[in-house]
């Protein structure tokens, strides 16, 4: 939008885009005199009615314009500090990372051990660890295999779907990621989600008893305690995630009947490696998939309740009769730029743990930057933002309300 002299021009396609949002109801011409309008709509955004309300003022000084700019200019500045305040209010705010939220973190650890020692649902809470991280901030990886979109779990179950949280993130967007909105039902009913719920159930009461800790670092929290419990390596994991009700559109996390392209096409969306979509899919040593949530059926290992490379070692293996091998596993073996990192894992089970435990840390922080200390990290940086530019906004229209209300008295003296 574009001031010019007495009148506002609006360039064809914002003018169009005005229109079909129903923004202004009418704009005959191109470029229409100020005056010449009724109203501005209170469905126009701030962004395009305050240029407009400042420039009627300023060259129309002699008209009265203080009740239409306390109307159409400074209440959306007051609606725009109201939202900062809600959402801060949410808790979509990264918590203070302090020695208290570190002691509650390692309680929540202990506790976490034993659920998934009592319940055997290690495979399960991965799978919610790594959904979330495909999907999110704002608008969700089968738990460090590329499969999840079709695999679903119950307490010993599917594992195809560990990474549904942190397997949401899109590093072009920046959207999705490990932000704790998988909880909500418009993200867990996803047919890729298949289950999860399970998991979410499992682990709220131990959310009500550590109500400190937010639920995006409680489940990347779980699953780096299922890999550890379950013989697996020892992940380093950093918290201060915050949470997110801004739930993912459906459609981010891998589909296990596709091939080498399509896992590539997820990972890399995600800002991820070869050698990470290898290193995470060996996270299939873990569960099984159930038709009745995936369509599959089966185990990718003998013992899907340990942590360890036989994941690689069947793959090399061909065919097993009584184990599952997806088309998305195969490729591992096929493509010639997976391959050898396969061979590699089946051969040497420290590799393989070195490099998941490393995969495993990236997936579980996409979108989330760790703070410089445990206690440097007080609030997000949005809604600080937010609020600031809220309150600058509301100082800007008050000043310019006095300035309408001074001229209007101004002219009655004259």
């Amino acid at each position: 939008l574009r001031i010019q002299s007495n009148q506002f021009n609006v360039d064809p396609p914002l003018q169009n885009t005005l229109l079909s949002s129903g923004d202004i109801p009418c704009f005959p011409h191109a470029s229409t005199p100020f005056d010449s309008l009724p109203f501005l709509p209170p469905s126009l955004s701030y962004k395009t009615r305050a240029p407009l309300l400042l420039h009627s003022l300023l060259q129309n000084p002699n008209q009265s314009r203080a009740p239409l700019f306390l109307d159409q200019l400074l209440l959306p500045w007051f609606f725009c500090f109201h939202r900062a305040i809600s959402s801060a209010a949410m808790s979509e705010v990264a918590p203070v990372v302090d020695a208290e939220y570190m002691a509650e973190i390692e309680r929540a650890r202990r506790d976490l051990r034993a659920l998934i020692a009592s319940k055997n649902c290690a495979p399960i809470m991965l799978r919610l660890a790594f959904v979330l991280g495909l999907f999110g901030s704002f608008h969700v990886l089968h738990v460090w295999s590329s499969l999840l979109t079709f695999y679903c779990q119950t307490s010993n179950g599917d594992r195809s779907r560990r990474w549904h949280d942190a397997g949401t993130y899109d590093a072009k967007t920046k959207t999705g990621g490990p932000n704790g909105s998988i909880r909500f039902p418009q993200e867990y009913s996803h047919g890729a989600n298949a289950g999860i719920k399970i998991a979410i159930d499992l682990l709220e009461p131990i959310k009500q008893k550590h109500p400190k800790i937010t639920y995006a670092d409680l489940y990347q929290l779980a699953g780096v305690v299922s890999v550890e419990v379950t013989g697996g390596p020892t992940i380093d994991f950093v918290p201060g995630r915050k949470d997110s009700s801004v739930c993912t559109e459906e459609g981010r996390l891998p589909d296990g009947k596709q091939g080498a392209s399509h896992l590539r096409d997820v990972f890399y969306r995600m800002g991820l490696s070869d050698k990470d979509i290898v290193a995470l899919s060996g996270g299939h040593t873990l569960g099984r998939a159930r038709p009745e949530r995936s369509g599959f059926d089966g185990a990718w290992t003998k013992d899907p309740l340990k942590f360890d490379n036989s994941y690689f070692v069947e793959l090399l293996k061909g065919d097993t009769e009584g184990l599952l091998k997806l088309p998305t596993d195969k490729a591992l073996v096929e493509d010639p730029e997976f391959c050898p990192y396969v061979e590699k894992y089946a051969k040497d089970e420290e590799a393989f743990f070195r490099d998941y435990a490393e995969s495993h840390k990236k997936l579980s922080e996409l979108g989330f930057t760790p703070p410089r200390s445990a206690f440097s990290c007080k609030s997000g940086k949005k809604p600080k933002s937010l609020l600031v530019q809220a309150a600058a906004g509301v100082a800007v229209a008050a000043v310019v309300v006095t300035w309408a209300y001074l001229c209007e008295s101004t002219k009655k003296i004259g």
